[in-house]
């Protein structure tokens, strides 16, 4: 597995999150939605992976009522599969514990198997279900938490 870091996501990786998004969703958040991401940093855990000094993935959310609610979380399509995502769960985790958030909580398309199965082998269960979620196509989500206390 390769030697990922995990940092602090920073306005000067805006133009490769831009990239990533194109690369993994089919709706790609826009760089107004990462500046208000980033902006709310009090509210807010927002972290990028990086490998030989390019970001190749990220992750987002916010926090309330000692919950982490998982945004998004993506890494490039030729990079999936070794480790960056694990990565970036494992430091997401470790920062929740540092300021005591109980639960991680987080919506997967009904059809994404690949991204579910990652979130079962790293303990996420699932605890419900929206229905017409993502509006380009209207798939349903998956609702996942994973309990941390």
């Amino acid at each position: 597995m390769a030697a990922y870091t995990v940092r602090e996501m920073r306005e000067t990786d805006l133009g490769r999150l831009l990239e990533i998004e194109e690369l993994c969703f089919p709706t790609p958040w826009t760089e107004n939605m990462f500046r208000s991401q980033m902006r709310l940093a009090d509210i807010s855990i927002n972290l990028v992976v990086v490998d030989g000094g390019m970001v190749i993935g990220y992750l987002a959310g916010w926090i309330g009522y000692y919950e982490l609610h998982i945004l998004s979380i993506a890494v490039i399509p030729r990079r999936q599969g070794r480790g960056a995502a694990d990565e970036l769960l494992t430091a997401v985790i470790e920062q929740c514990d540092r300021i005591g958030i109980k639960k991680i909580v987080l919506e997967v398309r009904a059809g994404n198997i690949r991204a579910q199965r990652f979130y079962q082998r790293n303990g996420f269960r699932h605890i419900g279900r929206r229905e017409k979620y993502y509006r380009e196509n209207g798939e349903d989500a998956l609702v996942l938490e994973l309990d941390l206390e």
